[in-house]
């Protein structure tokens, strides 16, 4: 499908928690302040389609990317800017719409079906709500798309006229804040195990455990300070317990469209390997409890 404009009037993450790799929820950013009035869009069906993503080819162009996902009846497209939108505009009908931060990004997020007509609209409402798209700029697209799409859409984008400022993103609050290992890292993974012990151990408490990864370093945050008992030498049980779940959902290797464009937008944010949707099991194979003990015992410094 290739991308043609022609003028056209101006006439929504889903939340996914994907405890995988570190694929966890992104923080939905409210920008209806920044926006026209219409405040409630329709939703678009759910999709039954399913891919295996073992079988899936990955495109680049530059640092952008994109999955072709034949028969999904949708367009995913995603903007990662340094630049933080603030145009007041109206959302179009049928689309469904996202704004978040990742990585220190303002990340939009539109999924579309994939008509001709939906991709002009969409495109025509991108070009008020960005400004240009430039170099440094990740575009991801998936879904009912090929690479000469992805750049026409660049190419289209890069002449937005949206207004934005600089992403500055105050500092995280909380009682407990402890700062991350590297996105996607072996030392991140072993932070996730270390982090549900550390939940499971807390269990029956009033207590919150939450992650934050709006900025260039993800936070793993509690609404308490936290107790020395909670971080003994976790068991083979603990850590057998903390695996199973995730090694359940690493061994499914059908995913939805939009767990596929969530994996693929971060992998693109902070330039992960091709491998890393596909490669779960192996990663979770490597991690050992001895990594999962050291980074517990780190809490309490």
């Amino acid at each position: 499908m290739s991308v043609k404009r022609k003028q056209l009037g101006f006439i929504q993450l889903s939340r996914t928690t994907l405890w995988i790799v570190i694929i966890v929820l992104i923080p939905l950013v409210v920008v209806l302040n920044n926006m026209g009035s219409k405040t409630e869009k329709q939703s678009l069906p759910e999709t039954i389609d399913k891919f295996d993503i073992s079988s899936l080819s990955i495109g680049r162009l530059g640092a952008d990317r994109w999955i072709k996902l034949p028969g999904s009846g949708l367009i995913a497209l995603s903007v990662a800017q340094k630049r933080m939108p603030v145009s007041r505009i109206d959302i179009p009908e049928h689309q469904d719409f996202s704004f978040s931060f990742r990585n220190g990004m303002a990340v939009t997020r539109v999924v579309i079906p994939a008509t001709q007509a939906q991709l002009e609209v969409t495109l025509d409402f991108l070009d008020q709500w960005l400004s240009p798209v430039m170099s440094d700029d990740v575009l991801v697209m998936s879904g009912e798309v090929d690479a000469g799409m992805l750049e026409s859409v660049r190419t289209e984008l890069h002449k937005a006229k949206g207004k934005a400022v600089d992403v500055a993103i105050p500092a995280p609050t909380a009682l407990t804040v402890i700062a991350s290992p590297s996105f996607g890292s072996p030392e991140q993974l072993a932070m996730i195990v270390a982090a549900d012990i550390l939940s499971h151990r807390m269990a029956g408490y009033d207590l919150q455990l939450r992650w934050d990864h709006q900025r260039t370093t993800s936070y793993l945050m509690l609404n308490t300070t936290i107790q020395p008992d909670w971080l003994t030498e976790p068991s083979e049980q603990e850590y057998a317990a903390a695996l199973q779940p995730l090694k359940q959902f690493a061994d499914v290797s059908l995913r939805s469209p939009a767990q596929i464009h969530s994996y693929l937008t971060a992998m693109a944010i902070y330039d992960l390997p091709d491998t890393f949707m596909s490669h779960q099991t192996e990663r979770l194979e490597a991690l050992t409890l001895q990594q999962v003990q050291q980074v517990l015992h780190s809490f309490n410094k």
